[in-house]
């Protein structure tokens, strides 16, 4: 278990910095006594633009986790791999798998919103690519959950996601994982956009570590289509949990952050580019 624990957010779709920028999308730096981690890497260079104006050094970089394969999580991968020397590159299988969504406008082609590259010319630039659906140990205390198993009946992947051009295959997102941390304080989950259903997550996460509580959870959890009972249902499973940081971002959609704002004031982090959190 690692003694201290660092969190900067290098990208998100705000800013809590001055000096950084935002775009859609999300990109972590995550610092252990053992290791350096680098949690997504956005949609574009951007992160590594903040990472400077942070005063961090990418090149510290250990390793490189991927939470699923659309575009806002790994397309910043290519200019990092470019800029600095090659790393390996943790993620599930599946983050290879052509994405589509539905067109801004009505005729138009549907949007391709997966990676950007493809295995072999990403492993040109350097990488080596550790794919695994189980749960995966990245350093001492640190771990990627693997697949997540769907076992909620209200959960859902949060919008509409295809495998193929004819918008005909409904895309499961199974390569959807997470990280989790152990900290003296407890446990601290990362998510990326939780397409998984976050309560499955931590579902998940309580299965493996046996831990009851969870002391952070940061990241997107895809909540922009919820209803008021799902919202209702997963903010009970954090009170259940006893969650003490609470950073909902990202995909989590203006009402679900309003919900646990007004529900949780006091466990409430804003989450934004530039933001440092350490335990």
């Amino acid at each position: 278990m690692p003694d201290r624990l660092s969190i900067h957010v290098l990208l998100e779709n705000s800013v809590a910095r001055p000096g950084c920028q935002s775009e859609h999308g999300l990109s972590v730096l995550v610092e252990t006594p053992d290791s350096t981690i680098l949690w997504d890497t956005g949609q574009s260079a951007m992160f590594m633009d903040n990472a400077l104006a942070m005063d961090l050094d990418l090149a510290r970089v250990d390793m490189i986790a991927l939470s699923h394969g659309h575009y806002d999580h790994t397309n910043g991968l290519m200019p990092y791999l470019e800029r600095f020397s090659g790393r390996t590159v943790h993620a599930h299988p599946g983050v290879f798998d052509a994405r589509y969504t539905s067109p801004y406008e009505k005729g138009d082609p549907p949007r391709s919103i997966g990676i950007n590259s493809t295995r072999e010319e990403y492993e040109a630039a350097g990488a080596v690519f550790s794919l695994d659906s189980g749960v995966v140990e990245l350093a001492p205390g640190v771990r990627l959950t693997g697949q997540i198993p769907r076992k909620t009946d209200y959960e859902d992947t949060g919008g509409d996601f295809y495998l193929d051009k004819a918008l005909s295959q409904p895309d499961p997102l199974a390569d959807d994982i997470s990280m989790f941390i152990e900290t003296p304080k407890g446990l601290v989950v990362l998510l990326g956009c939780a397409h998984s259903g976050v309560v499955n997550i931590l579902d998940h996460v309580s299965e493996i570590t046996g831990a009851s509580n969870i002391y952070a959870l940061i990241g997107g959890m895809h909540l922009i289509r919820a209803d008021r009972a799902r919202l209702e249902a997963t903010a009970a499973v954090f009170e259940r949990y006893d969650i003490k940081l609470l950073g909902p971002c990202h995909c989590t959609g203006d009402t679900a952050v309003s919900f646990f704002d007004e529900r949780f004031p006091e466990r409430m982090i804003e989450v934004g580019a530039g933001m440092v959190l350490d335990i």
